[in-house]
Parts: structure tokens; sequence; C-alpha cells
């Protein structure tokens, strides 16, 4: 198969960075990859240092494996305009081809603006990660309702809801109006009709695989897809067909 992971990890841990390299090459899969934190511990809130240094351990992996991985940009929204220059700087220097945001602020907050006009800007697609927990969400973490928000005030934009917004029918049903926001399969287990419902929805279009990798297993992530009772066409299209397509083309 054709694969595009849209949504891994590099940890900075030699074992499990290693692994995820070995398979990615032995199935010759492509992956956008982002680092959100140093020496496996993850950084929610990071200084604009951790996020320089972040970004720069991310481009160094990336370059030993140009055919398999895209490095992203990790940013900090609540540096404001140093987040807009570290965005500058990555498409500059490490010529990255995306933005991923976690958990620093929700996206619905007006200091994400600066960001999302930059990514906008540059063409540049932006992985958000989204969750509606059963239990209340994480300081700073956004619900699928905030993407939607974030797509109306900006619908120039590429933004890509990471995990289907986790409970995946609400997220799905949040974003369906709004044309510029694709999901990403990635970060739950393979419930039964999740692809589907997403298809239905959304349309294939708006459907992209990813596995979260190296937190999930890719394997399992992978089955979502294949398992899932939709065309063959279809299938292609969320496998890899839609990553390709909103990736920078001047260097894709």
């Amino acid at each position: 198969m054709n694969i595009f992971d849209f949504h891994t990890h590099f940890l900075d841990i030699r074992n499990l960075d290693g692994e995820l390299a070995d398979l990615a090459e032995k199935w010759r899969m492509r992956a956008a990859i982002s680092c959100l934190g140093l020496n496996g511990r993850l950084l929610a809130e990071p200084s604009l240092d951790a996020v320089q240094r972040c970004n720069d351990k991310v481009a160094a992996w990336s370059a030993k494996y140009p055919q398999v991985f895209y490095p992203f940009c990790y940013i900090n929204p609540k540096h404001g305009l140093n987040a807009v220059r570290e965005i500058r700087r990555c498409r500059r220097v490490h010529r990255m081809k995306g933005v991923k945001l976690w958990i620093a602020c929700r996206c619905s907050d007006r200091r994400l603006r600066p960001v999302i006009e930059e990514a906008a800007a540059l063409n540049l697609p932006v992985l958000q990660h989204a969750y509606a927990r059963t239990s209340r969400n994480l300081p700073g973490e956004s619900y699928p309702e905030d993407v939607a928000e974030l797509s109306v005030k900006y619908p120039q934009a590429k933004i890509i809801m990471a995990h289907m917004g986790f409970d995946w029918q609400r997220g799905v049903d949040a974003v369906k109006p709004c044309r510029n926001v694709a999901v990403d399969t990635s970060g739950f287990d393979p419930e039964s009709g999740s692809v589907e419902y997403a298809v239905r929805q959304l349309g294939a279009g708006r459907v992209i695989y990813g596995s979260d990798a190296p937190g999930r297993d890719i394997l399992c992530q992978i089955g979502k897809v294949v398992s899932a009772n939709i065309s063959e066409v279809d299938r292609t299209r969320i496998f890899f067909r839609n990553a390709e397509s909103l990736l920078p083309k001047d260097d894709y």
C-alpha cells in the first residue's frame, strides 16, 4: 500500500524513534513528523528556546530519512510574534511542510491568530490537536468546536483536526460545515464505523490517515482504514492522496 501518515512524533528517544523509522522504511511509508518535547519529555507549554530546539531536532532527524519524514514546525502561540518568526525560520532554513499545534492554548484563543495567518500566507497546513474527553479537557486543550470557530475566522487556512476530535461523532459533526477543515484518523481506538461516518459526513477528500505513532500501534491504526466499508478510491484518498494535496507544492 502507498501510505502517508499525517500524524507522527519524534520523541527524542533513540530506540522508539529508530523503530518508527525502520518500520516506515520497510513499509515504504511517508510521514509528517513533529517534535513536542526533549529527551522523551513532552512540553505542553514550551519556552521559545525549547520550541526551537524541538524543531531543530526533528529537522535533523528528518534529514536522515528524506524519503520518509516531512517535518512540521511545533509552535507555542503564546510567544506572539516570536512564534511567527519561528514558523518563518523553520520554513526558510529547514523547508518544513506544516505547523503543529498542541495544548499551549485553545485554538479559538485570539493569540492563535498571527500563527494561523502566517501559516496561510506560506500555504502550510496546520495540524491542530483536538479532544472531546469523557472527563474535562486539559488546560489549553481544544475541543472540536474550537476548531470550527477557528475555521470560520480563517477560511483561507488549511486545518487538519487531529484524532477526529477523539469523540469522533461529535468531532466530525462540529467541523462538517467547515470546508477548509479535514480530520485525521489518529489517536483513538479503531472503533467500527468511525471512518465510514467521517466519509459520509465530510466526503473522503476531508479524511486523512494518521497514527499518532509511536504512541499508538501503527498497524492497528492502519486497520481502521483497511477494514472500513468504503470504496477503494476513497481508501486511496485517505491513505495518501489527501495528504499530498495539502503539502506545499514547491518542494513536495
